[in-house]
């Protein structure tokens, strides 16, 4: 969470994930998967994110 502005970005945030959540489900209905990388986790633990990716694609 970024440390500025924090109510404003809470929000944001909180819209996005619901947005993400319904897309998702469109996509799901139309037989696709979705992997979701949020750009902060890449940056903590790029490693993770790889691993999860060769997870998700091996699924």
């Amino acid at each position: 969470m970024p440390k500025t502005r924090m109510e404003y970005w809470r929000q944001k945030l909180e819209r996005t994930v619901q947005r993400d959540k319904e897309k998702n489900r469109e996509l799901a209905v139309d037989g696709w998967h979705v992997f979701t990388a949020w750009e902060c986790e890449s940056k903590e633990a790029p490693g993770k994110i790889v691993e999860q990716i060769h997870k998700f694609l091996r699924e």
